[in-house]
């Protein structure tokens, strides 16, 4: 693996300028799994409070993203649709674990490091393995 060393006026910069990058890495790792949008996330949590409520309780009343989900044709019933959001909150929970672990051990190290080759060699790691999910 090649490793750039950039010139930066201090450790700081160095260490922002890491920090950034793998951020972005990470944001772009959320991407492959997430639609952007702060409503979107709205729409994705309700849904899944709507389907923990449903898998609870199947009559206790109205569902209206599953309901989206079945006159899209994307589900048969609402039962399927719980599920279906469900089994999608347990994998992006799995994934989004693997993002924060690598970012969060990535800056700590970053921020130990004194070393500007390694704070770049940590960087290309955190940013390749964030890549590859």
């Amino acid at each position: 693996m090649l490793i750039r060393v950039s010139k930066f006026h201090s450790s700081d910069e160095a260490i922002l300028f890491a920090i950034e990058k793998i951020d972005a890495a990470a944001e772009q790792a959320r991407l492959k799994y997430l639609t952007p949008g702060s409503g979107q996330a709205m729409e994705y949590e309700e849904a899944h409070r709507q389907a923990l409520e449903f898998i609870s309780n199947p009559r206790s009343g109205h569902y209206p993203m599953l309901e989206a989900d079945v006159e899209a044709g994307l589900c048969e019933t609402v039962e399927q649709a719980a599920s279906t959001v469900i089994a999608m909150r347990q994998q992006w929970e799995q994934v989004g674990q693997a993002i924060r672990r690598i970012r969060l051990e990535a800056k700590r190290r970053i921020r130990e490091s004194g070393d500007p080759a390694e704070i770049a060699r940590i960087r290309e790691e955190a940013v390749s393995l964030l890549s590859g999910l």
